[in-house]
């Protein structure tokens, strides 16, 4: 089974990373992720919604992580 991820997960990386939204409400962020200039997709609703696995592994994939092991791995190092 692969891991599980809340929204608010991935909000925590967001703003780890210091990801900024392109305009209040956009669900498009820009910052900078292990080196590199990345755009991630992602619209919050609130912390506890759990996210579905596509989701989250493209939301992986756009902060540059290979899967979603490795994600868990970094966001539990936090």
């Amino acid at each position: 089974m692969p891991p599980q991820f809340t929204q608010g997960d991935i909000l925590r990386m967001l703003k780890h990373f210091h990801f900024q939204q392109v305009k209040k409400g956009s669900k498009v962020w820009l910052g900078s992720a292990n080196g590199e200039k990345r755009t991630v997709t992602f619209h919050y609703h609130k912390d506890r919604d759990p996210m579905r696995v596509g989701t989250a592994e493209a939301i992986a994939h756009q902060f540059g992580f290979k899967n979603l092991t490795e994600m868990r791995i970094y966001l539990s190092a936090l």
